[in-house]
């Protein structure tokens, strides 16, 4: 076919204007990868005792805005309750100092946060920590509801093995008040119809105003994501309100819940092989979730370590049935965010589209800024997640498996267009990253950006599942403007980010390249 200069025109307009819908990337409406700008990572503090420690653990996490009133007014308030070691899951409260860019990864330049309520066995007798294998367990905090009294911390916990003659045995859920000294837990409670394999492991808040239109105000949520396919071919969903039958609901009571994520399975039936996560792989592990606002914009994501390549069962070098550290592996692992839109949840809600029908519209690699990777094929990239949602922080828990590794927590600022860390505003204000121009292009674009002060400059070109594919910049830079011309002819036509870091700050825009 010939093509000429009105058919190419016509043919870049739909192109444009496919690339401007694509599984909503560019949607004012939803919270983009470029709109995570990383703020650094602080180290959780150090070893207690043989049972108080936080290495091998941070597999739940909630963000508790009332917690460590008396810490600094640098933006960075409340505290984090998180559980550590992870056969013992105890909890603990540590304070949240404020956290550090390290380019080199090096642990000794990070701050430490402090405990301010020490570990403590929150289980309240109604949960076997030693329930089995590699426990699973999920936390989040609601403040006070409906026929409650006081604020609560919500739960839920489990196992790798749960076997279908012992699930029904096997209880899910609970609350505690928020003194961990003195928990009170209250429970045990079950969720209607949900398998243990795909309702408790992480837990997060649901927005009250998006609870109310499509959940029946029931505003939190259970998931979990089991290897193997158990829990289904993906991270799974289902939203639950304990509150809505009394304070508390009676022990051994089944919770009433709305499914909004479910994809099929291989532990109930014959699963069927469509219904999956796009490029889902047997050894991927979603390991944590959470429900991002901002003024204008929202996003569900899930965060965990995903296998890269074709799985198999067996140890790191291939098939094997038994022998030494056996499990799901893939040639690569990645440490990724999934992006999903909360308007497919509430189609799945509102019976208008099926649960294993929503599939994220972006994807984040955030290699780059973790510490303890050794090789490609590291599994456990990644823990719980968690939200501040008054000053639109995430928190991210990178867990210490390996001899010298400290368990940290990295920070994100999500769309710090809206909101501003105080000892970071003008800085921030000074570092101005430009649209390329022209946008879309072929092959040649100008990238712009202007910084308040000389620093290690870096500017960097990733694809749209956050792969880098070009470097451009890497080094000391004086203050002032500066423009760069990027090349892409090597790359094929789409959407592509552009990230800009310098002392501290960094920002990402889009490019197009269009051939």
């Amino acid at each position: 076919m010939q093509w000429n200069s009105k058919s190419v025109f016509i043919r870049n307009l739909i192109l444009i204007g496919y690339l401007f819908s694509f599984n909503g990337f560019i949607n004012a409406q939803l919270i983009e990868p470029e709109d995570l700008v990383y703020k650094g990572a602080f180290l959780t503090p150090e070893w207690i005792s043989d049972t108080e420690f936080w290495e091998y653990g941070g597999t739940a996490m909630t963000h508790y805005p009332l917690g460590d009133s008396i810490g600094l007014d640098d933006g960075y308030t409340g505290s984090i309750i998180a559980s550590g070691f992870d056969i013992l899951q105890y909890f603990s409260e540590i304070s949240i100092p404020i956290p550090i860019i390290s380019p080199s990864k090096n642990i000794s330049e990070l701050n430490t946060a402090e405990t301010i309520q020490p570990f403590s066995d929150v289980t309240g007798g109604l949960f076997n920590p030693f329930l089995g294998e590699m426990p699973r367990v999920g936390v989040e905090y609601l403040p006070t509801q409906t026929g409650q009294t006081t604020d609560k911390l919500y739960y839920c916990w489990g196992s790798h093995f749960q076997e279908a003659g012992d699930e029904s045995n096997m209880p899910s859920h609970s609350w505690s008040e928020v003194n961990l000294s003195n928990p009170q837990t209250a429970g045990v409670w079950w969720l209607d119809g949900v398998s243990n394999y795909s309702g408790n492991d992480y837990m997060f808040a649901i927005p009250e105003e998006w609870a109310n239109s499509n959940t029946s105000g029931m505003r939190l949520v259970s998931g979990r994501y089991r290897d193997g396919g158990w829990s289904g071919f993906g991270p799974s969903l289902y939203a639950f309100g304990p509150w809505l039958d009394g304070n508390p609901p009676t022990n051994g009571d089944t919770l009433s819940v709305v499914q909004l994520l479910q994809y099929s399975n291989n532990y109930n039936g014959v699963p069927n092989p469509s219904y999956k996560l796009n490029n889902y792989e047997h050894s991927d592990e979603w390991t944590g979730g959470a429900w991002l606002t901002t003024k204008n914009s929202s996003a569900v994501i899930f965060v965990g370590t995903k296998g890269i390549g074709e799985a198999w069962y067996g140890n790191e070098t291939g098939p094997c049935l038994e022998c030494d550290n056996r499990g799901w592996w893939s040639p690569e692992f990645s440490g990724q965010i999934l992006f999903y839109n909360p308007a497919d949840f509430a189609a799945v809600a509102q019976g208008t589209m099926e649960p294993y029908e929503p599939q994220p519209y972006a994807v984040m690699n955030i290699d780059s800024v973790l510490f303890h990777l050794r090789s490609t094929q590291q599994w456990y990239h990644l823990g719980a997640a968690s939200y501040d949602r008054e000053n639109q922080l995430l928190y991210l828990f990178e867990p210490g498996r390996f001899e010298e590794d400290r368990t940290l927590i990295h920070v994100w600022m999500v769309n710090n267009s809206l909101v501003g860390i105080k000892d970071n505003a003008e800085k921030i204000s000074d570092f101005m990253l430009y649209q390329n121009y022209p946008n879309p292009f072929n092959p040649v674009t100008t990238i712009e950006y202007s910084i308040s002060e000389s620093g290690f400059v870096s500017l960097k070109i990733f694809n749209i599942l956050g792969k880098e594919v070009a470097s451009l910049v890497k080094g000391e830079q004086t203050m002032g403007n500066h423009k760069i011309s990027f090349d892409a002819a090597k790359l094929p036509s789409g959407i592509y980010f552009y990230q800009l870091n310098c002392n501290g700050s960094s920002q990402t825009r889009k490019l197009i390249v269009l051939k």
